[in-house]
């Protein structure tokens, strides 16, 4: 599916997706159309699960790998619900990519924190970041 969202996601544009193989994709042309989504967001969400696909994420070196990761992969989800509320001004941005890195750093998904002790990170930055 992943290959498909990749070779699908090149036509998307700023109008609907014409031909598709995929109504997802046709769905997702009209919603960016419809509400004039940036793409960036979109794109940086398939950097991460390319990532994801390929086991990059399983370990982190260092925590500013974690909050690379969660720019691309938690950040854009703010990004996107802003911008489907016709907020895009730079300050809540950055806001909501405080909250996404949070809820993801939150939710332990962000690098397997708990389960490698990701180099690079004391353990009192474990303890706050869990």
């Amino acid at each position: 599916m992943l290959r498909s969202l990749v070779t699908s996601f090149g036509p998307v544009r700023r109008r609907p997706v014409e031909r598709a193989d995929e109504p997802v994709f046709l769905a997702l042309g009209h919603t960016i159309a419809r509400h004039d989504l940036p793409l960036e967001p979109l794109r940086d969400l398939l950097r991460a699960f390319r990532r994801d696909a390929a086991g990059d994420t399983a370990a982190f070196a260092t925590f500013a790998d974690v909050l690379d990761y969660c720019r691309c992969s938690a950040d854009p989800v703010g990004r996107i619900v802003l911008a489907l509320f016709g907020y895009r001004d730079p300050e809540r941005q950055t806001r909501a990519d405080d909250i996404c890195t949070a809820l993801q750093l939150t939710n332990g998904r962000a690098g397997g924190i708990e389960r490698t002790g990701a180099p690079g990170l004391t353990g009192e930055q474990r303890r706050t970041a869990e």
